[in-house]
C-alpha cells in the first residue's frame, strides 16, 4: 500500500489506534489481559459505547492512540494476546489495529493535487459512508486484515484520460475493487443535494 499512498495521494490527516471491543457478553478474561497489555505499553484508553440500538450487552470500545513509529510493535503487541478471539459480526475480531487516513488525490505524473476535494464544495452532503468530496482509505488489521475505501474522484465526466487515471489508480492497489462499487453523483435539479447512479468504470 505505501506505493499507492505515495503514488496518488497526498495524505491530509492520519488516525492509528488500537481498538479493543468488550461487554457483558463478551470473554472479561481477554477483555482484562488485553486492557492491561494495551494500557501498559500505551496509557489511558478512550472509551466508547457501540452507537447500536438496542445494545443488550453494554457493548462498546476501548481505543488506544498509537504512534506512528509504533506500529510495528503494537502488531507485535496483538500477535502475544492470540489467539484472538471472534466477534461474531466483525471479520478482525475483537482486537485490531486501525489506520485510517483521510487523502487528497494526485496525478502520480505532476504529483499536483487535484481541485475541488472537500465537502465544503458539495455542500457538505453526507452519502451515508462519508461526506462527498472525501476520500478515506481504512486498513484493519487484525484476526483477519480488510482495506476499506471510501474514494471521490472530482471529476464532472467519464473521459478517455478519466478512465486511464482510474485504470492506473486500482493496478497500484494491492487487491482488486469490484465493479459494483463504482457510482457517479450528480446535483439534483432543485440544486439542494446529490444523488448516485451506478456506472462501470
Amino acid at each position: 500500500m505505501s506505493q499507492f499512498f505515495d503514488d496518488f495521494t497526498e495524505i491530509r490527516s492520519e488516525d492509528i489506534s488500537l481498538i479493543l471491543y468488550a461487554g457483558d457478553l463478551l470473554d472479561a478474561e481477554f477483555t482484562s489481559r488485553a486492557h492491561h497489555a494495551a494500557g501498559d505499553e500505551y496509557g489511558h484508553p478512550e472509551k466508547k459505547r457501540i452507537p447500536v440500538t438496542p445494545n443488550p450487552g453494554n457493548e462498546h470500545t476501548f481505543r488506544w492512540r498509537v504512534p506512528q513509529g509504533r506500529i510495528d510493535e503494537c502488531l507485535s503487541l496483538i500477535k502475544g494476546l492470540e489467539p484472538i478471539p471472534e466477534h461474531g459480526v466483525l471479520p478482525w475480531g475483537r482486537l485490531l489495529l486501525g489506520v485510517q487516513r483521510s487523502v487528497h488525490l494526485r496525478d502520480p505524473d505532476s504529483r499536483e493535487v487535484f481541485p475541488y476535494q472537500g465537502p465544503e464544495f458539495y455542500a457538505n452532503w453526507n452519502t451515508g459512508w462519508d461526506r462527498l468530496g472525501t476520500s478515506v482509505v481504512t486498513l484493519s488489521l487484525g484476526r483477519r486484515s480488510t482495506c476499506g475505501l471510501f474514494v471521490c474522484f472530482p471529476f464532472t465526466e467519464l473521459t478517455p484520460d478519466v478512465r486511464d487515471y482510474i485504470g492506473r489508480f486500482e493496478a497500484s492497489l494491492p487487491f482488486r475493487l469490484s465493479r459494483k462499487t463504482w457510482s457517479r453523483w450528480l446535483l439534483n435539479k432543485a440544486g439542494t443535494g446529490y444523488y448516485n447512479r451506478r456506472i462501470s468504470a
